[in-house]
């Protein structure tokens, strides 16, 4: 912890502290309220009120906090690419994986979600990918419907199997419904998602500290705010450069003409990744959101690659052979 000892006025005091994110839920640059610090020694409790602030300081009225953001380590923490699409959405995207992971450590990331549409696909390039970068993983997969649409993240090994599900349930069943499917397979499963609709429906469904409202930009902050609703900075990207969008056009015009319909569109709101100072600088005004996903990155920490194979177990009808299954089930595209 830092202290920058000057005064600004006769009653105010700036302070510089040096504290992990996760203490800063509530505080705001400029402003005079923030929860307890971690230091003893430089604690505020709300507002006016100060509790074993060190001297001279305690006889300020305000203190104006200025913070640089660490992790456990004492290094600077690099935020989360919340969510991106790959090559594995198809028609909707055109990256591959190891592509964005490349310039996800340019751009100074720590993690990166990847969330193709209704796909897992890419699950195994992302954990390779990332390793060989020093990015952490997170697995999620973006649940799209007509009415409805959610970035689906894994916390646990029991996250990715209810992912696992939900994403076979929505490729396999023409009755899907996202909100009916989380009824049953939502534990380890966090929900980050930019529809108010639906947003207040799983508000009722998904257990506290699962369900988040995307924000993109610090206005979308203040309305989740207004609405009670938890916010996270949402970084959305299924583009990495300019010249991407050329490829976007394309695809979104062959997906237009698609022999079997068009599908549920996804609107505009993903974008073109940018590098970290940049998305920080977007959500100085609400350090909340980025604590939030600074947060919820440390709980998604599943790790498909370094877990034991998980098999599904087959009962062979008589005078069949396992051979034989197999290529009935890939002749039906099950397997």
């Amino acid at each position: 912890m830092s202290l920058l000892q000057k005064p600004t006025s006769e009653d105010s005091y700036v302070l510089v502290c040096t504290v992990p994110i996760s203490s800063l839920l509530r505080a705001k640059a400029g402003t005079h309220y923030a929860p307890p610090l971690l230091d003893p020694c430089a604690s505020i409790v709300s507002g006016d009120e100060f509790a074993g602030v060190i001297r001279p300081i305690w006889r300020f009225r305000r203190i104006d906090i200025r913070y640089v953001v660490i992790d456990s380590d004492g290094e600077s923490m690099r935020i989360a690419a919340l969510t991106c699409r790959s090559f594995y959405s198809p028609l909707r995207a055109a990256v591959s994986v190891p592509r964005w992971m490349q310039k996800a450590a340019e751009y100074g990331y720590g993690a990166v979600a990847l969330a193709d549409v209704n796909s897992m696909s890419g699950v195994v390039d992302l954990c390779q990918a990332a390793e060989k970068m020093g990015i952490r993983p997170v697995v999620g997969v973006e649940s799209l419907t007509e009415p409805h649409r959610a970035i689906l993240l894994a916390e646990d090994d029991r996250g990715y199997g209810n992912l696992c599900r939900i994403t076979t349930a929505r490729n396999l069943r023409a009755d899907f419904d996202l909100i009916e499917q989380l009824k049953r397979d939502n534990r380890g499963v966090v929900c980050i998602c930019a529809q108010g609709k639906l947003l207040v429906e799983l508000r009722e469904l998904l257990p506290r500290g699962y369900l988040f409202a995307g924000c993109r930009d610090p206005q979308e902050a203040e309305s989740a705010m207004a609405r009670g609703l938890e916010l996270i900075a949402w970084t959305g990207s299924r583009w990495l450069e300019e010249k991407d969008i050329e490829v976007a056009k394309l695809l979104a015009r062959i997906w237009q003409l698609s022999v079997a319909g068009a599908g549920p569109g996804d609107g505009d709101s993903l974008g073109t990744l940018v590098p970290v100072p940049e998305a920080e600088q977007k959500f100085r005004p609400c350090p909340r959101a980025l604590a939030n996903a600074d947060q919820l990155v440390e709980r998604c920490r599943f790790q498909l690659l370094k877990s034991k194979p998980i098999l599904p177990r087959i009962t062979l009808d008589r005078g069949t052979t396992g051979d034989r299954e197999l290529a009935r089930l890939c002749h039906v595209g099950l397997a």
